[in-house]
């Protein structure tokens, strides 16, 4: 289940940890919450916009790659779990935006964070390029509250 609030500036994307993604161990593979927060990255398009990340890529022909990921992880999550995927957008450049993702346990407690700046490219060049302003204002929705919209420089690409 994925939903966004309006005013509330959090998307959440909810799943139940499934058997393929977890280790020996019955934990979270790591780069798996990765990929949780890449497909709360891609549904936020859809639920909180009104076109899904396919569309941007194949038909507007935009990509946004990740260049810079910084994450704790701080509790294990098991199979079964129930976990919420949340993200909110930390900062607005010209030509990339920074997501804060949470994975949040059934009980509430806080079991990773992740940091993740993406930037904006043409996928038939690979450069980057500026934000278009569709994106932006949808971006700027899920901006934290009290953060810049172009508080620190622009990571290269």
């Amino acid at each position: 289940m994925s939903r966004s609030t309006p005013g509330e500036r959090v998307f959440r994307q909810s799943r139940v940890v499934r058997f393929a993604d977890v280790d020996a161990a019955g934990i979270v593979y790591y780069p798996r919450l990765l990929d949780y927060c890449h497909l709360a990255f891609e549904d936020f398009f859809e639920h909180a916009g009104d076109r899904p990340y396919s569309y941007w890529i194949q038909d507007e022909r935009l990509g946004f790659p990740t260049v810079h990921l910084d994450v704790d992880f701080l509790r294990p999550v098991e199979y079964g779990c129930p976990l919420t995927v949340t993200a909110r957008v930390e900062r607005i450049g010209t030509r990339s935006v920074t997501f804060r993702f949470e994975g949040v346990l059934g009980d509430g407690g806080v079991a990773f964070r992740a940091e993740v700046t993406k930037v904006c490219v043409g996928m038939d060049t690979g450069r980057s390029q500026e934000i278009p302003p569709e994106l932006r204002d949808l971006f700027a929705t899920h901006l934290v509250a009290g953060a810049d919209a172009r508080s620190a420089p622009e990571p290269r690409a």
